[in-house]
């Protein structure tokens, strides 16, 4: 196994909130190397983090207060880097 350390992953740091209305939701963010699982792809922590947010800015943008109880994410591609992902919630 190759030398190998944990970095930080920041779901947080370069995303922009494209709509946020009503209940709708529109979300965009690159994939950057704090991103990047060991294999270098987008780690499924930082997708789950990140879809996690979007569903809080969802009830948010209701004009609610809430937590989010559970949640399940089906990964159907990995992420790559410098990928521009768009997260939409109706």
């Amino acid at each position: 196994m190759k030398d190998f350390h944990f970095d930080a992953i920041s779901a947080f740091e370069n995303y922009e909130i494209e709509k946020m209305r009503d209940g709708h939701v529109v979300v965009t963010t690159k994939v950057v190397n704090s991103s990047l699982n060991y294999y270098g792809y987008a780690h499924g922590g930082y997708l789950f983090t990140l879809c996690d947010q979007i569903s809080g800015l969802v009830v948010i943008s209701l004009g609610l207060d809430g937590v989010i109880l559970q949640s399940s994410i089906n990964y159907l591609k990995a992420g790559k880097l410098d990928d521009v992902l768009t997260i939409k919630v109706a």
